[in-house]
């Protein structure tokens, strides 16, 4: 059980990367009204064009296509109010496909191909969206008996979001690509994260000051104070979260 002094570092923590955030990621992040939490991003009209073709294919049940679409338009309008919109767009495919049995196959068999490569992206939002593709990948070749081909695909999410990680060590999006890592690592492992968690630690450790660094932490206290049941360590790396060094520049 978290100890009330616990959670209040974690809170802290976290006050403290949602103002790094805001502060140092401001040319990716998507403005936040303070008082209701609403986006404040801006429509385009171009953006909002492209929302609509790619709204249309995912009415045709043209998944693939519409997926690669959201995508597009995240790289190339990210802080747009349609890029938030796009990937409402994205979940809703997934769930379609999700409840499709007979269309899954295909559609990541297409994606597989049709989807960027994370070095054609400069967005950090559309290279999470391609990682998570990944690992999807991998769970889908799992779930159909091609254990060695998932872990791949595990392998590949683990490299993709080390390397987003790198290149943008700033993003407010880091946090999510921390988790997405431990996600994988723990399938390319199957050991319950263990040494994902002692690779994401090795990598947050040779990193600068910055929000990637500071978000392994994060996901890496988590970690030890459930999956990890590690108390010793989870305060190691809270502790980490609350040290300026480990993320002001």
């Amino acid at each position: 059980m978290k100890s009330a002094y616990s959670m209040r570092r974690v809170i802290v923590s976290y006050a403290v990367a949602m103002l790094l955030s805001s502060a140092m990621c401001a040319e990716e992040s998507i403005p936040v009204d303070p008082i209701t939490g609403e986006a404040l991003a801006q429509s385009i009209p171009e953006a909002a064009a492209e929302l609509r073709a790619a709204d249309e294919l995912l009415e045709r049940a043209r998944y693939a296509d519409a997926l690669v679409a959201y995508i597009a338009l995240i790289e190339k309008y990210p802080e747009s109010k349609e890029s938030l919109l796009a990937f409402e767009g994205i979940q809703r495919a997934d769930k379609a496909v999700t409840c499709d049995t007979t269309q899954v196959g295909s559609v990541v068999d297409e994606l597989a191909v049709e989807l960027p490569s994370l070095s054609q992206l400069s967005s950090s939002f559309a290279r999470y969206n391609v990682c998570a593709f990944y690992f999807l990948r991998g769970n889908f070749l799992k779930k159909a008996g091609r254990p060695d081909e998932a872990k791949s695909w595990y392998v590949n999410c683990c490299e993709g979001v080390q390397e987003s990680m790198r290149d943008a060590l700033n993003s407010p999006y880091q946090m999510s690509f921390a988790g997405l890592y431990m996600a994988a690592a723990a399938r390319v492992h199957w050991d319950r994260g263990r040494q994902g968690a002692s690779d994401l630690a090795d990598f947050a450790a040779s990193l600068p000051a910055c929000v990637s660094k500071w978000s392994s932490h994060y996901v890496l206290a988590d970690y030890y104070l459930h999956e990890g049941a590690n108390r010793e360590m989870a305060e190691r790396h809270l502790a980490a979260m609350l040290a300026p060094e480990q993320y002001a520049p």
